[in-house]
């Protein structure tokens, strides 16, 4: 007969024409379930995952019906209910769920001169335990139950249960518990870069209503103990892509100069820098002087080759003699 749990540090090695019995197929069982249990255990915890509400069964007085659902008990195991399951309450009890221990046995082998089972029965076990009394041990509480003088069901709390995750759906607790964050939790130093680096903050997290004006007011956002104040934020800190650097001749007024960025979809945000060419310039016959004036406006005007695009252009004008300056665009992401 194959042996539970022999060695879990070793992993099953698997090569051609190797003769394999039972215990090598349980070892590599043991092995795998280990590991699993240890990351459930270690990241996750004890609690409900999802589901295994207890509610009222239709139709009677004196019965509740725990719907399917599955949990995670304190030494890592996997509980799985289907189908829910419906029991008879008589007296004020709070109703826990738990891996079954011993592991049933199921499915015997219907081979001829062979005596065994096939199957390990991993069905959810479920008990009554009375107010007042200590649940037996590995097991979670999923409702409290009480009955009225008659003996029908009165009230079914499931405030009892421990959730695992944020938002465990359907589970019937609360997504994030009173008290669950505090101060130093958002205390200075308490978001670090890698919180706050590319791809780490997702589009769910700032669909609508999720940014309020509570979490925008004075002195929420601070850096270094201070709010963060003028030149905080740097060009350098935001994330950006270099569109367009060139120099562009700008004739003297009143005529402008048309300057393509590039063609999108649709609207885009710029950075845009306009600077004097050097008076080394050979295209322009005159040196910048500081009485010369330059202004721009960006410009999105619908592709008359593809309607559903837009060209996105910079006009540019003197309001005196010609200039020569240079154009630098960085598109924001």
């Amino acid at each position: 007969m194959a042996t539970r749990n022999r060695d879990v540090t070793k992993r099953v090695h698997f090569f051609e024409r190797q003769f394999l019995r039972a215990q090598d197929f349980v070892d590599e069982q043991d092995y795998h379930l280990d590991r699993r249990h240890r990351h459930n255990r270690a990241l996750h915890g004890a609690g409900i995952v999802e589901g295994l509400i207890v509610d009222r069964k239709a139709g009677s007085q004196e019965e509740v019906t725990v719907l399917t659902g599955w949990a995670i008990d304190p030494e890592g195991r996997e509980i799985v209910l289907t189908g829910g399951h419906d029991l008879t309450v008589s007296e004020d009890v709070t109703i826990h769920i738990s891996y079954p221990d011993p592991e049933p046995l199921a499915d015997e082998s219907t081979d001829p001169g062979v005596t065994g089972f096939t199957r390990v029965h991993e069905r959810a076990a479920l008990t009554q335990v009375a107010t007042g009394t200590t649940p037996p041990a590995g097991t979670l509480p999923l409702a409290v139950v009480t009955v009225d003088p008659d003996g029908n069901v009165d009230t079914i709390d499931n405030d009892v249960r421990q959730v695992l995750g944020s938002a465990a759906p359907d589970s019937g607790g609360s997504t994030i518990p009173p008290g669950g964050v505090d101060a130093d939790m958002l205390s200075t130093g308490a978001v670090t870069p890698r919180a706050i680096a590319d791809d780490a903050v997702t589009a769910a997290a700032i669909v609508d209503d999720a940014v309020t004006l509570a979490k925008l007011g004075p002195d929420v956002v601070a850096g270094a103990g201070v709010p963060i104040g003028n030149d905080a934020v740097a060009i350098r800190h935001l994330k950006t892509s270099l569109v367009l650097d060139t120099a562009v001749i700008v004739p003297p007024a009143p005529e402008k100069a048309a300057v393509s960025i590039e063609t999108l979809s649709g609207p885009a945000f710029y950075l845009i820098s306009v600077s004097p060419v050097a008076a080394s310039s050979p295209k322009v016959a005159r040196a910048p002087s500081a009485a010369d004036r330059i202004t721009w406006k960006q410009v999105m005007e619908f592709s008359p080759e593809a309607p559903q695009l837009f060209n996105h252009l910079l006009e540019l004008e003197t309001g005196g003699p010609e200039m020569e300056v240079q154009v630098v665009v960085h598109r924001l992401w």
